[in-house]
């Protein structure tokens, strides 16, 4: 089992004795990571983690559109022989990785659709070694896959899950609507006496569940452990309590919950 954490500038000299890896997210490339590197930093970025020889994983996850497409280009080719793994969402990176022969590990991580080994060997196919698996699966569907594939699995097993992005300015609108003067940076939704925080940036509503995932005791081959919400010296005991595999103390930090990992979602056809 490896570690796989975002980078965050506030927390890597303390995360680093404890991490096999970092993933880092673009701004203006990245959705639901909470710190986002600039493209001018982003080799500076590199150079540091590759010093203190970690893993580095980049994070492309964003709907590319026409317009994207010439940056897109140019930032894979940037990227090129830089002993890197690219996760993707768009299928057009797949594509100029392979039209441009670029030297680039690709990391198949379509969120919500990773959730089969068929597809997953589909993707093995065209070259991903990796795969993002989706947090709406269950252990048992894990287990499936792992056994039907020999691609290399990451999983998320702490922190806020990602829910869904929006292209809207939900929340602006809602604002403008009904008057309200409030310029936090997050907010909460409230359904069925739960709180999912929502956040609105430059290009994307993010929104998340309510409940912290923390579920150890995944068999997978990266655990990610996301820090967003989660303050720095609790992310890091964390962090400590996965490289001792103090899971007894994890307990005490945050509670066991599993979400989708445990539950199965059904969808039934309602009778009229």
């Amino acid at each position: 089992m490896k570690l796989l954490i975002p980078y965050n500038e506030e927390t890597y000299n303390d995360s680093l004795k404890y991490t096999d890896s970092y993933l880092i997210g673009i701004k203006g490339y990245t959705v639901n990571m909470g710190y986002l590197v600039t493209e001018k930093d982003l080799n500076t970025v590199i150079e540091k983690i590759k010093k203190d020889n970690k893993q580095i994983f980049i994070n492309i996850n964003k709907n590319m559109f026409n317009k994207d497409l010439e940056k897109l280009k140019k930032l894979l080719k940037d990227l090129n022989n830089k002993d890197i793994k690219l996760c993707f969402y768009d299928v057009s990176i797949i594509e100029i990785v392979r039209e441009e022969k670029l030297n680039i590990d690709l990391v198949w991580h379509q969120e919500h659709a990773t959730t089969n080994y068929l597809t997953i060997n589909y993707w093995k196919e065209k070259g991903c070694k990796y795969t993002f698996l989706s947090n709406e699966i269950t252990k048992e569907e894990i287990e499936e896959i792992r056994k039907n594939t020999n691609s290399i699995l990451i999983l998320q097993t702490f922190g806020y899950i990602p829910m869904f992005i929006s292209k809207r300015p939900l929340i602006t609108n809602y604002k403008k609507y009904f008057n309200i003067k409030d310029d936090s940076k997050i907010y909460n939704l409230e359904y069925q006496d739960k709180l999912y925080p929502i956040i609105e940036k430059e290009e994307f509503l993010e929104s998340y569940d309510a409940k912290i995932r923390n579920a150890y005791d995944i068999k997978v081959d990266y655990n990610y452990l996301n820090d967003f919400l989660i303050e720095k010296e609790k992310f890091i005991e964390v962090l400590k309590c996965y490289k001792e595999r103090n899971f007894k103390k994890l307990e005490t930090l945050f509670e066991k919950y599993e979400g989708f990992l445990k539950e199965k979602t059904v969808y039934r056809v309602k009778d009229l």
